[in-house]
């Protein structure tokens, strides 16, 4: 752990700044790029959280590069969209992590090592039993919370959700159902490290304490009730078995001082590349620019996998773009979301009152933590829009390795994909063994990768800014839902049907989709009103 230094922000990045003279500023270069990760990812920016003076900072930075490489103002007179979200920040005591009760001595946990607070957390202190609420969902066909009374409880879930359940999956679905059904404290259990992932801001619940819990602190747990570790639990969850119950003579205490900000000014930096003219549609080239601050310990999270890299290998596109002095029948529009980390809010901002008009979007195309990893371009999205991913070469270029993925909402192509514009995804297939933790630092960044990723994001782009090809046309949204819908098989590479009325069944008109009888029910303005799935 590296604690936070004295600000001198004015110093660094004076030093960092520093242009690298020597490659062909008209092509993707990856040395150029680590010049740019190593601004953005130094500790003068204190982790560039959106809606403190660090991300602030950042998004200044970002615009003047703009400025000097001659992108346009993407309403003439401004750099930055604009939009207000909440951020939290702690302040005080440090958070702990105590567990009594069961075999074994009383532990007081290890920050980073066995827990870490949540984004979006609320703050208290509190000491009480423990539940296990497996999934930790309520709807109309799952009870994670039958026969166990999560009130005044802490309650302890794990990430995920069963096939053909979305919202469920969010971290904060399950922290604010809990809060609501009376739980006092709330940890997440996933994985080997704990991580501080997000609880959505609309599930921010003011005083319920929320950590991330690591594999080994969720398997002492269970040891101390006499419960077999979370391995089992997972796999009997996954197979389809209900795992809910207290964790008996276990008590955890959670202490956690973090206070939500609300209604503070971020920022979207956006540039424009215009076009020759031939057609008033839109390429959106995008990358988070923020990333998770400096914690209650005073660790700076630098971020420089996530997502100095694809900031910086999106400067690169953009340079090499302007150097060279290319222009394209369809404008390019270069974005640096802010907050992503903090539930997409930037690209939700963007979507919801968007600088141009989302029909007008022909493709969009998102890159997040491009730094390490294999030289392997993984893409997904083509699930969900198969007919634009068909028309864009099938999200290949010549001279690069690729992989398809399944993509899922946890990056800022997902509020461009419901709302209807075809978004894919683009990263370096892993490992990231440095995520969201403060070893993120740009030691651990290739740059052969940068420029890997950046030729091949501006190989995708040119072709979706030159391609003679329908990308905007009505139902797009629909063809979404589609896809997108739980049991119909996504990576069927056949075309979402044109028009389907009312009555349709699709599981015998369209037998390739499998997996049990799908009825869209009708359309209404182009869009599915209705999918029932049997």
């Amino acid at each position: 752990m590296r604690p936070m230094p004295p600000p001198h922000p004015l110093l660094a990045l004076a030093l960092l700044a520093a242009p690298l003279a020597a490659a062909d500023p008209a092509e993707v270069d990856g040395a150029r790029a680590l010049e740019t990760v190593k601004v953005l990812a130094s500790d003068a920016f204190e982790g560039r959280k959106s809606g403190l003076d660090s991300g602030r900072r950042a998004e200044e930075w970002m615009a003047e590069r703009l400025d000097a490489l001659g992108l346009k103002k993407w309403n003439g007179f401004t750099y930055f969209h604009e939009f207000k979200g909440s951020v939290t920040e702690e302040s005080g005591a440090p958070p702990r992590f105590e567990v009594s009760g069961g075999p074994g001595a009383d532990r007081t946990g290890v920050f980073l090592e066995d827990y870490v607070t949540l984004i979006y957390s609320g703050k208290g202190v509190v000491a009480a039993p423990a539940v296990f609420a497996g999934y930790g969902i309520v709807n109309d066909r799952r009870n994670d919370y039958a026969g166990i009374d999560p009130k005044g409880k802490v309650v302890v879930a794990v990430r995920g959700a069963p096939p053909g359940f979305t919202e469920e999956r969010y971290i904060g679905y399950k922290s604010a159902l809990a809060a609501d059904l009376g739980a006092v404290g709330f940890l997440l259990v996933e994985g080997d490290t704990a991580v501080p992932g997000t609880i959505q801001e609309e599930y921010h619940r003011e005083h319920l304490p929320a950590a991330w819990l690591s594999r080994p602190a969720a398997d002492d747990l269970f040891a101390r009730a006499a419960r077999p570790n979370l391995e089992t639990r997972k796999t009997k969850l996954e197979a389809g078995e209900m795992q809910s119950f207290p964790l008996d003579g276990v008590t955890v205490r959670l202490e956690i001082h973090a206070r939500l900000l609300r209604d503070k000014p971020m920022r979207n930096v956006v540039g424009v590349w215009p076009g020759d003219g031939t057609t008033q549609e839109y390429v959106v080239l995008g990358a988070h620019l923020d990333h998770v601050g400096v914690d209650a310990a005073g660790n700076v999270y630098n971020g420089a996998d996530d997502n100095a890299s694809g900031s910086a290998m999106l400067l690169e596109v953009a340079r090499a773009i302007a150097a060279k002095g290319e222009r394209f029948p369809r404008t390019i529009l270069f974005v640096w979301f802010a907050a992503e980390e903090q539930g997409l809010s930037g690209s939700w901002a963007f979507v919801k009152n968007p600088p141009v008009p989302l029909e007008k979007i022909a493709v969009m195309v998102n890159t997040d933590m491009v730094g390490q990893g294999k030289p392997v371009m993984a893409v997904g999205g083509a699930e969900v829009y198969p007919r634009d991913a068909h028309w864009l070469g099938g999200l290949k270029a010549e001279g690069f390795e690729t992989k398809p993925f399944r993509s899922q909402p946890n990056s800022d192509h997902y509020p461009f994909q419901t709302s209807g514009v075809p978004a894919f995804f683009v990263h370096t297939e892993g490992p990231h063994p440095n995520y969201h933790q403060p070893g993120d630092d740009v030691e651990n960044i290739k740059p052969e990768l940068l420029e890997t990723a950046g030729r091949f994001v501006r190989a995708l782009a040119v072709r979706a800014a030159t391609a003679d090809a329908p990308f905007v046309r009505e139902r797009r949204h629909a063809e979404y839902l589609w896809h997108a819908g739980p049991g119909i098989d996504v990576w069927s590479d056949r075309d979402a049907p044109a028009v389907l009325g009312s009555g349709i069944d699709a599981g015998k008109a369209f037998p390739h989709f499998g997996r049990g009888m799908h009825m869209v029910e009708r359309f209404g303005d182009g869009d599915v009103t209705a999918v029932l799935h049997y």
